[in-house]
């Protein structure tokens, strides 16, 4: 893989030095490597198998769970509006003070042994640390109220949007199937939205 990119940013960067290169020729540069890139994807049911087990309490999951929340929150971003930075790779730590992962079905509850995937990433969300505590250990369908009613900011997130629009109607139900049936959504979506060449 690395000879292969050596290979395109070595050419790209020809390309851009060259003031007879046409539009067409980069672009016709970039098409040959996403042909090349393709066949090396993994495919989207492998991407799901692993990324549906991704567990919070896994400290390497961490930053992939960030990174997700990062891709799956900008995904529609253009350069004319702001982005939400919830990780960059090098300020990982400065970035989980300005993002926290909440659990939808609190951890700490005294229901939370009726679930085994408590930890997995269809049962988390990234908010700041004031909305994280405002909303505590308070059960799936009260946190969603209260993201809705009071926290406008939190609520403007495309994930938290995404979550309460399909997910208020069986908040009061939260469990291992919906847990998972989340991840494998969320999954999907970084897939063929973001990740997909």
């Amino acid at each position: 893989m690395e000879a292969l990119y050596a290979k395109y940013a070595n050419l790209f960067t020809a390309l851009s030095y060259d003031p007879a290169c046409s539009r067409e020729k980069f672009k016709s540069s970039a098409d040959e490597l996403l042909a090349e890139l393709r066949p090396r994807f993994v495919s989207e049911s492998t991407f799901l198998s692993e990324f549906t087990q991704l567990d919070y309490e896994n400290t390497d999951d961490a930053s992939v769970i960030l990174y997700s929340f990062d891709r799956l929150n900008n995904k529609n971003f253009t350069f004319n509006q702001e982005r939400t930075q919830i990780y960059r790779p090098f300020e990982a730590e400065v970035k989980r003070k300005l993002y926290t992962i909440e659990h939808i079905f609190p951890q700490n509850h005294e229901l939370s042994s009726r679930l085994t995937s408590i930890h997995n990433i269809g049962n988390l969300v990234i908010l700041s640390p004031g909305d994280n505590a405002k909303l505590g250990n308070k059960l799936p369908l009260d946190k969603f109220m209260i993201i809705q009613a009071e926290l406008p900011a939190t609520y403007g997130l495309p994930v938290i949007r995404e979550l309460i629009t399909n997910y208020t109607p069986r908040a009061s139900n939260w469990d291992d199937l919906l847990i998972s049936n989340r991840a494998k959504s969320l999954g999907t979506s970084l897939y063929r939205d973001i990740l997909k060449i």
